[in-house]
Parts: C-alpha cells; structure tokens; sequence
C-alpha cells in the first residue's frame, strides 16, 4: 500500500480542475484536506465582493457581529480528530446530542473490517455501515486518547 500523501500543489490543481484522483479513494487524511478545499473555494465564492455581478447567485455572508443570543448552532460540535494508519483511517468525534459519536472515514472495503480500541475506555468499538457509533456522554475525557485500530482479516 502507498502511504505517500498528494502535495499541496496536486490537491489545488484537482479542485481547480474539479477532477478526482484515485489516491484520494484511499487515503481519507488527502480526501479530508481535498474537501477542505473545495469548502474553502465554496466560502470564497460567497463572500460578498465589489461587484455583486461577480458571483451571481450566491448569496452573501452576513459578516455583521452578531451577540450571543443571535448565535445558535444547534449542529455538531467538532471534539477532536485523529489520523490512522499513515492517514488512510480518519477519525472524528463529535458532540451530538448530549453524547460524543464517533465517525471513522477510510476506503468503503475498510470499513467492515475495522474495529477502533480505546485504551482509556477499555472499549472496543464496532462502527455502522456510515463509519458511525457512539462513544458515550458528552462529559466522557477524550484528552489524552489512545486510539488503535485493529483490521479483520478478509474471509
């Protein structure tokens, strides 16, 4: 397996060029900055510019200061994130409705296979056909983590 990762200037050039590329199939740490990208170019493109002619269609942010009771996110919150092995397993775990859920990113074939041990826990965690399973309460101490992952053999 080639752990090898695309540099920086491959990645612009894909998202430039709204092409894919087999490796990011692969390797979730180039799919993730790979989106990064395309999410960034999207904001961009929707910030308001001189010419509101420019970016027809797209509707500008609302860059005003807003207080805190104008703020309400009501979508996950991003806890933390880890890079397996050789970044071709990400891992993020967020807060979801009171709980941390975790959600593991790899090639489609992988996933099955892969079984995620946290040591601090001592659990052993089994993720769904979405990479998803959940890791407990909200209040769980995810700082320090160890996380490993085990692959099941093909059968």
């Amino acid at each position: 397996m080639n752990n090898a990762h695309l540099s920086d200037l491959a990645l612009l050039s894909l998202v430039t060029a709204r092409r894919t590329h087999p490796h990011l199939d692969r390797c979730a740490f180039c799919r993730e900055q790979y989106e990064a990208l395309l999410d960034l170019e999207h904001f961009e493109q929707a910030l308001p510019h001189e010419s509101p002619s420019i970016h027809e269609g797209h509707e500008p942010l609302r860059l005003a200061a807003q207080s805190e009771e104008d703020v309400v996110d009501d979508g996950p919150l991003l806890r933390r994130t880890w890079y397996l092995d050789s970044g071709n397993v990400l891992l993020r775990v967020f807060e979801e409705d009171e709980r941390l859920v975790g959600y593991l990113i790899c090639a489609p074939e992988r996933l099955a296979r892969l079984r995620l041990h946290v040591a601090e826990l001592h659990r052993t965690y089994v993720p769904d056909k979405r990479g998803r399973f959940v890791i407990g309460d909200c209040a769980t101490a995810i700082e320090p983590m160890h996380v490993t992952l085990e692959e099941l053999s093909q059968d």
